[in-house]
């Protein structure tokens, strides 16, 4: 009869690795527990010169080591990761033989063709600037030294190039001595940022409350800008006088007129208004419609000479 066993995890794990498969020489091959692939990775090459190649490398080597890929299964599913001209990648496949040698492969095929001082250019062409954040600066300045060779630049010189491009707010804060590595320059660098930020939110502040309020300015009725009254409106006063310069001239022209001007009788022409001699109701501006008692003319006509009618008062207008 089979009595069970009872393992540990560990124990579990230490029998799972020591398992060995016979083969034909009857030699032990031991059994890998790796089995992992690349069918489910959503990372993709195409070989164009606007892809990366090195952040693909990063993106499969994290997925390789995540998922728990091996080498031979990594090797053998990169294909499926290759589009456009990388996929020609599968003509020379048969050469590569390790998973490092294929990396290496698309690291030289694809990767960046720029001499050492053409990167160098690159970098010290532009320094941060007051509105760009230090994180963004700085993975910008890494991503353009990856170009160079693995191994050409140590940390310490990459972050003395990348310490000499920052903005001076951040080196006045952030001593260069005091940073070992680009973790360290990252976090002192935030800290500096929030701190300045807050220093403007408060002299803004300070400044909107110190400014002081100014007391409600008069409004022009006229032409509504402030400053000053209707009454002192210059506009006003301009619109005004055409205004008493049209009337003036235009009842000089009337008066002149009216006066010629003569009832059949010869009397001169007055104002039915007010009386005055000279001028009409409706041309006469200070008319008061004030009723004054004057003597009008009024002729007698028949109005048919064969017949006999009773003669009356008619008032008679002559037209021309």
């Amino acid at each position: 009869m089979v009595s069970p066993i009872t393992m540990t995890n560990e124990q579990f794990q230490e029998l799972l690795q020591n398992i060995r498969l016979p083969t034909a020489d009857n030699n032990a091959v031991v059994l890998s527990t790796r089995s992992g692939n690349f069918a489910k990775c959503l990372s993709r090459f195409d070989g164009s010169k606007y892809s990366d190649v090195k952040a693909f490398i990063d993106a499969i080597e994290i997925y390789k080591d995540c998922s728990d890929v091996s080498d031979a299964n990594a090797l053998k599913g990169l294909p499926m990761l290759l589009d456009g001209f990388a996929a020609t990648w599968q003509g020379v496949k048969t050469t590569i033989d390790t998973w490092e040698a294929a990396i290496m492969l698309l690291i030289h095929t694809y990767g960046p063709t720029k001499p050492p001082h053409k990167v160098y250019r690159e970098l010290f062409k532009s320094e941060q600037d007051a509105r760009t954040p230090t994180d963004v600066f700085i993975c910008n300045s890494r991503s353009i030294l990856a170009q160079l060779l693995a191994n050409m630049l140590t940390e310490q010189i990459q972050l003395d190039m990348v310490y000499g491009l920052l903005h001076t707010r951040i080196r006045e804060k952030v001593p260069r001595n005091k940073i070992v590595n680009f973790s360290e320059l990252l976090e002192q660098a935030r800290i500096v940022e929030d701190n300045f930020e807050d220093l403007v939110k408060v002299s803004r502040i300070t400044k909107i409350e110190e400014q002081p309020k100014e007391p409600n300015k008069p409004r022009c009725g006229f032409c509504k800008n402030i400053d000053h009254i209707k009454e002192d409106c210059r506009k006003f006063a301009t619109k005004q006088n055409r205004i008493n310069e049209s009337v003036d001239k235009h009842s000089g022209s009337t008066s002149a007129s009216s006066s010629a001007v003569t009832t059949q009788s010869g009397k001169p022409l007055t104002c039915y208004g007010c009386g005055n001699p000279g001028y009409i109701r409706s041309n006469f501006p200070t008319c008061k419609s004030a009723v004054v008692n004057s003597s009008l003319d009024f002729c007698e006509v028949s109005a048919s000479n064969h017949f006999r009618v009773t003669p009356r008062s008619r008032p008679i207008m002559y037209v021309r």
